[in-house]
């Protein structure tokens, strides 16, 4: 028997024991050969992450370079400017028009406030009440009426002065106009003698045959008196008060004016007095922009119709030069300027013509000065409806470019027609007044017709 197998059975268990143990050394060194792989290879991977976050930190410290971009990256980066910039440009813009509609509100609230007191007790039968026929006799026996046009600049004055003309002629009255007399002081008119600076330009006699000759004079009161049926051109409402009829008593004048949209008719003024110098639209544009903008800016406020329809009796004691007419007004005295322009249209039953209603006011003035109808062609042929219902627009002293047109370039500039809407509310504010007047006078026209026809 082998000492091995001797020894198996003297103590078996003792013998397996031992073999057990070495398996287990080995089995443990192995393990421990794997674990210290893996704790080498995740300590390296740890490392390298640090070391890689380190450069980054590190990185971020120096100063920065800059790395040229694509022409690709420079166009989406200025079509993203461009789009951010449109879109802030639309945003500003429509908040401008917001702002000028509701200064528009403003001005009509404004307007109502004053023009709801006045007109509600207003009454047009006087201003449209009839004048005379145009069968009448006109002579100077009969003069104890006269008809006064007062021309404010851009409303419509060649077109109306024409038209007074083509009636004098159809009906043998007589008709001359008069210029430069917006300066023309109380003591003159009080006078009755010449009126200095006033010029009387060619006319026609009640017997159809020219008035004057082509060179200009001077105005004489009593001339008008005994010659002049009608009269139209730039002079103050008012300045025809001291006219006396052949018996001595005071003549009885009918006046009419034309009132024309604030912002349309100082565009038209600048066209033109900028006409002579032939400026570009976008001059005219720029012109108005800028214009606009610094009397806005400047609490400036344009109130021309003051140059018309201020009475000369509004200007006791001031001898008048035409520098001193001020048409351009601060804030306040603006208003109080445009409400007294407003009571002297009631005061002196002006009969009211508005230019973009012109078959309507032709309408109330052949009421006025053909009841009879007489003269009917005289009217449609100068742009009343006629018969079949239509109306033949004239157009008159036509500038370059149209007033519409211009303003639509200046709407372009939100800015700038928000100021522009400032700067004429106040003209506005006696447009809107004198349109109310006209409707009133119309409608009360309108009315008596249909009476008569029933």
């Amino acid at each position: 028997m082998g000492f091995r197998k001797m020894a198996l059975k003297i103590a078996p268990g003792r013998f397996h024991s031992k073999r057990k143990s070495i398996w287990k050394k080995l089995f443990f060194v192995i393990i421990s050969i794997v674990v210290g792989f893996q704790i080498t290879t995740i300590s390296r991977h740890m490392a390298s992450q640090f070391t890689a976050k380190s450069q980054i930190d590190f990185d971020s410290n120096l100063p920065k370079k800059k790395i040229p971009a694509t022409v690709e990256q420079k166009q989406i980066s200025s079509d993203m400017a461009s789009e951010i910039t449109t879109n802030d440009q639309i945003d500003f813009e429509r908040t401008l028009q917001k702002n000028i509609m509701e200064q528009k509100q403003e001005q009509k609230q404004e307007q109502k406030r004053i023009s709801d007191g006045l007109l509600s007790v207003y009454d047009p039968t006087n201003a449209i009440a009839p004048l005379w026929k145009c069968s009448d006799e006109f002579s100077l026996e009969a003069a104890d009426t006269k008809f006064a046009f007062v021309h404010v600049f851009k409303t419509a004055g060649t077109a109306v002065n024409t038209f007074l003309k083509d009636y004098a002629v159809t009906c043998g009255a007589s008709f001359t106009k008069i210029i430069s007399c917006t300066t023309l002081d109380a003591d003159s008119v009080r006078a009755r003698g010449e009126w200095k600076d006033c010029t009387v330009l060619k006319g026609v006699q009640r017997d159809g045959k020219s008035m004057g000759t082509d060179k200009n004079r001077d105005a004489n009161q009593k001339m008008i008196e005994q010659s002049v049926d009608m009269v139209g051109g730039h002079f103050r409402l008012g300045t025809l008060d001291y006219l006396r009829s052949k018996d001595g008593s005071k003549t009885k004048v009918r006046y009419l004016s034309y009132f024309r949209d604030a912002v349309a008719k100082y565009v038209s003024s600048v066209v033109y007095v900028k006409k002579p110098k032939n400026w570009s639209r976008e001059q005219l544009v720029a012109f108005i922009q800028k214009e606009a903008k610094a009397n806005a800016k400047a609490g400036k406020y344009h109130v021309k119709y003051a140059e018309y329809l201020k009475t000369p009796w509004q200007f006791e004691g001031k001898l008048l030069k035409s520098k001193d007419i001020k048409w351009v007004n601060m804030g306040k005295e603006a208003k109080e300027l445009a409400s007294l322009i407003i009571k002297n249209l009631i005061a002196y039953n002006v009969i009211i013509g508005i230019t973009e209603r012109m078959p309507d006011t032709l309408e109330v003035l052949q009421h006025v000065m053909d009841p009879a109808g007489e003269a009917t062609e005289v009217f449609t042929k100068n742009g009343m409806v006629d018969a079949k219902g239509k109306a033949q627009i004239k157009k008159s002293n036509v500038s370059p470019f149209s007033s519409s047109s211009i303003v639509e370039e200046v709407k372009k500039d939100a800015e700038a027609y928000a100021a522009l809407v400032e700067y004429v509310k106040y003209e506005q504010m006696i447009y809107d007044f004198a349109l109310e007047m006209h409707i009133k006078q119309h409608k009360a026209v309108m009315s008596l017709k249909n009476r008569s026809r029933v």
